[in-house]
């Protein structure tokens, strides 16, 4: 996995799916979604928005319906990049990224390719679940809470390999607080995830 699809995946996991199927080159002024996907030279940030843009204005209707809740994570996500810290032609692509889209080709999410990686970390899935539930019964603090269930989770997340991180943290995301110590708890258990956060923040701020 290259940190473009870490970062898609990090973003809108059956994005992130589309993604693993075409094949991708750098160039041009456009992102152009076609047999191929060519990607323009942009700042890293700047890249990985575009192609979830790009990604998603490809989908038909149902589908961008049903995934209307992971882009407007990704533009939340974008707006927390000041412009100051933009290239000129990156700012541009991130207030107006349909100029810089030419969609040659409909794409769909393998929703039973989907469907199978869930299932394959169900176990995993509800263990995380239970122990969020114990913290959440504590009359603990939040640090306090947090740390009980990063201490709960350990063994569990432990031999996760990323592409199974990435789908947990994805299905967790509606509540807020158990995505927030479940990313804590990837961190410091998952040495390899941590390895793929810590890449995909310098490629950031690059």
């Amino acid at each position: 996995m290259d940190p473009l699809e870490f970062c898609i995946k990090s973003l809108s996991y059956p994005l992130g799916l589309i993604l693993e199927k075409l094949p991708v080159e750098v160039g041009g002024q456009k992102l152009v979604v076609g047999e191929t996907l060519r990607v323009p030279e942009l700042q890293f940030l700047a890249r990985c928005y575009l192609v979830a843009r790009g990604l998603y204005e490809a989908l038909p209707e149902e589908e961008k319906e049903r995934l209307a809740e992971d882009i407007e994570n990704v533009e939340g996500w974008k707006g927390r990049f000041p412009p100051s810290s933009l290239s000129e032609p990156s700012r541009k692509v991130l207030e107006n990224p349909k100029d810089f889209l030419e969609v040659d080709r409909g794409l769909s999410v393998d929703w039973v390719e989907y469907g199978r990686r869930v299932s394959g970390i169900s176990e995993e899935y509800n263990a995380v679940l239970e122990a969020y539930r114990k913290t959440e019964r504590s009359k603990a603090g939040k640090s306090e809470r947090k740390g009980a269930f990063m201490d709960a989770t350990a063994d569990i997340l432990r031999n996760l390999n990323v592409e199974e991180a990435l789908l947990l943290a994805y299905l967790v995301r509606g509540n807020g607080e158990l995505e927030e110590f479940l990313l804590a708890s990837l961190g410091k258990h998952n040495r390899k995830f941590h390895e793929r956060v810590v890449e995909y923040f310098k490629g950031l701020s690059s």
